[in-house]
């Protein structure tokens, strides 16, 4: 059905509000109403035939189509390896096309990349025979297949056109090593050689942790290669003697023989420094050296020729290192080497430039990257560079040295060319806690925060034992590099064993981090509302206000902090509370921390930790301690054969006192089965008092366990069993834990 000739709204409604009606077009209510009142059917009138023009795509005597939704993306997908691998090998695949959303079609070539980035992604995991089937429905709806298979070249016809992609994925026998020997290691530990080639940190290495492939293994032996070379054996070689490989299983046996050759030391160094490479000698100088001529070794010595040339304004700067002697011996060669630095003309600064920058305000910029000059000092220019990125609001800073034009000297610019980072990030929290059972939470940041560079997070967990929340506003580099402001304000209610705990704490301070050894140093001010509430043994509850100086430190030395297996950790704090800061309680708390982490063997680790703990009026003696000043050990990351607390003093009644002093030592043995799986055996000790006199402790509590984990990237997932040996009266006799992350 189609209307013609339909009146438009200007004849439907006349201008004159009397034109053309009629004294029964009039409404029920007369002449007396208001105007809109008795155009209020028109109204109506008008706005259903406006939808129903609208809706039916005609206006008028013209058609008005509306724009056509368009064409779906292509489709890709992988099958044949799993349902979690066929989705990552999706989203890695689809980062193939340059825009962030797939076209209606896929060229040929896609898919020729597709597949071909499927199978050398299988082939470096051992499949050394895998075949992909690539099956496509072109644009026009006719389907067509495809192999991608091994030693044949893969093409597609160009004007090949795809609206769907599906990868199946035919893996084959996986090729793994089953024996790795060496032969003339010179020093090197057979074990840490395999390292090279595979992972060794497992009691049972499974195939998928040992694959084999060509190329895989020609890396490994050139890695091998320049490690001989770092420690001096330049002309280091390896070659393969003896290569077996089971095309029905898999198994790969392969002996490599190693010939580092001799030993190259590096005897005396000559620098000679000119203005351009056929300049006359501007200086000259000479010094004895005994270091292993090694590729590390050129480049630190180039690099601190070159740093020592930039901080005096000769930003193009060069060197190059070259033997101009040799002694060879029977186990070693000694070398006399020559530094050629020509350093290039005196630069002088020039301004200094901002790109990139969309909400960071630029004089926040230049607070942060002030060069002194008048020459160029590019070393300067890198701390500067470093110091921006230390803010923490970039994805990446750059920083070039472009030519100034129509001067008559030298003159550079200092660029720095920003990526600004996520202004916003929200994290969802969950998890499962032997105490707290199931927890959940966000934690928002906000960066670059009026954009200055300062920070905000906001952080909230609740469980049901316990409501969780924190804000802290940070400003990094505040005066002095590393150096971090911040103000926050935490809240927090739980449910203790028996009693509940409520708090609020505010707090300004400075953080200084010192990166080069992973030391960090903190002073802050705490104003805090304490409140306790005990409900079994009716002491009814307790308020109290404190005031305290915080101050802390720590050192972090262990080679992964999610999972140690070597190095140390310590850390100590301080809190000084007294009425004079503005609360009401007066006390001194102290708590100091270390844990060791050490291989022993082959996928076995020992690892020992130590806390203790003392809270008490120490020096005036003005009162009893706050109650929840004081310490609850046990728990999953304490004394783990009680729950969160209850390894804490108690009374007649079984209800928590808390203690003033505490100390508890950990000692963990740990077996890698595989390198996601790990069994342990532990020991955890604690020794409490409820009183000061009675330091250190006046009762000691143990546990005994064992459990299982699995690694996983945020850290450990633990289930273990902790077995008390001499439970007091109200104790369990142990306690089962379930929980993310490393106890100590």
């Amino acid at each position: 059905m189609r209307l013609r000739n339909a009146p438009s709204p200007d004849h439907a409604c006349p201008a004159h509000p009397g034109a053309g009606h009629s004294a029964h077009a009039l409404p029920p209510g007369g002449p007396g109403l208001a105007r809109g009142q008795r155009q209020l059917p028109r109204v109506w009138f008008r706005s259903f035939l406006a939808a129903l023009l609208i809706g039916g795509g005609w206006a008028g005597e013209t058609d008005h189509p509306g724009p056509a939704d368009p064409p779906p993306p292509a489709i890709v997908r992988v099958k044949g390896l799993g349902l979690l691998d066929n989705r990552i090998n999706v989203r890695t695949i689809k980062r193939i096309w340059p825009e962030k959303k797939l076209p209606p079609t896929l060229p040929a070539s896609f898919a020729e990349d597709a597949a071909l980035l499927l199978r050398n992604k299988l082939v470096e995991q051992g499949f050394l025979k895998a075949r992909i089937q690539v099956e496509l429905i072109r644009a026009d709806g006719v389907a067509t297949n495809s192999v991608c298979g091994e030693g044949a070249d893969f093409f597609l016809p160009s004007d090949l056109q795809a609206r769907e992609i599906t990868l199946r994925a035919e893996r084959g026998v996986r090729y793994f090593f089953k024996e790795l020997k060496f032969e003339g290691l010179a020093g090197m530990s057979p074990a840490r050689a395999r390292g090279f080639f595979h992972p060794t940190d497992s009691l049972i290495p499974l195939r998928s942790e040992r694959p084999y492939s060509p190329t895989q293994f020609a890396r490994s032996r050139r890695n091998l290669e320049l490690e001989f070379a770092q420690q001096g054996y330049r002309d280091a070689s390896t070659t393969v003697t003896r290569q077996d490989i089971d095309d029905i299983t898999g198994q790969v046996r392969i002996t490599l023989k190693v010939d580092p050759g001799p030993m190259f030391r590096v005897h005396r160094l000559s620098t000679e420094v000119r203005d351009a490479k056929d300049g006359p000698l501007v200086s000259e100088s000479s010094r004895d050296v005994d270091a292993p001529w090694s590729l590390l070794w050129n480049q630190e010595t180039a690099e601190e020729l070159r740093q020592f040339q930039f901080g005096e304004g000769y930003a193009d700067a060069t060197v190059e290192l070259s033997p101009i002697h040799r002694q060879p011996d029977e186990q070693e060669v000694r070398v006399d080497l020559k530094a050629t630095v020509i350093r290039g003309p005196r630069t002088r600064l020039g301004e200094i430039e901002f790109t990139g920058q969309r909400k960071t305000r630029e004089w926040m910029l230049r607070s942060k990257a002030q060069l002194t000059g008048p020459w160029l000092n590019r070393i300067e220019a890198d701390e500067a560079r470093n110091k921006l990125s230390r803010l923490g609001v970039f994805k990446s800073v750059y920083v070039d040295y472009p030519e100034e034009t129509n001067t008559v000297e030298e003159v550079r610019n200092v660029r720095y060319t920003l990526e600004e980072g996520r202004r916003i990030d929200v994290r969802l929290l969950m998890g499962y806690a032997s105490y707290d059972m199931l927890f959940g939470g966000a934690e928002f940041d906000h960066y670059n925060l009026w954009g200055i560079g300062h920070n905000a997070r906001l952080y909230g967990v609740q469980s049901f034992k316990s409501t969780l929340g924190r804000y802290t506003y940070s400003v990094p580099e505040f005066l002095a590099p590393d150096l971090t402001a911040f103000a926050d304000a935490d809240f927090l209610r739980r449910q203790e064993l028996t009693f509940d705990r409520r708090e609020i704490k505010l707090g300004a301070g400075l953080r200084k981090s010192f990166p080069s050894t992973g030391q960090q140093v903190g002073l802050r001010y705490s104003y805090q509302f304490l409140r306790s509430d005990k409900q079994t043994g009716g002491a009814g509850v307790e308020d109290t206000r404190v005031a305290a100086v915080v101050a802390d430190w720590s050192i972090e030395r262990r080679n992964n902090p999610l999972l140690p297996r070597r190095g140390f950790r310590a850390g100590f704090s301080a809190e000084y509370a007294t009425p004079e800061l503005g609360g009401e309680a007066s006390y001194q708390r102290f708590e100091g921390s270390f844990s060791y982490h050490l291989p022993v063997a082959r996928a076995t680790y020992l690892h020992f930790g130590f806390w203790h703990g003392i809270s008490a009026d120490l020096v005036q003696d003005r009162g009893p301690l706050p109650f929840n000043k004081r310490f609850f050990p046990g728990g999953e990351t304490s004394i783990r054969g009680y729950e969160q607390g209850g390894a804490s003093p108690l009374d007649a009644t079984g209800r928590q006192l808390g203690a003033e002093s505490a100390m508890i030592g950990n000692f963990e043995f740990e077996q890698a089965l595989t390198r996601r799986w790990s069994v342990v055996g532990f020991v955890d000790t604690a020794g409490i008092t409820p009183t000061i006199d009675d330091y250190p402790f006046d009762d000691v509590l143990v546990s005994v366990g064992a459990g299982l984990r699995w690694n996983t990237p945020v850290g450990p997932l633990r289930v273990e069993y902790g077995h008390n040996l001499n439970p007091r009266p109200f104790d369990p006799n142990g306690t089962w834990h379930f929980s993310l992350g490393y106890p100590f």
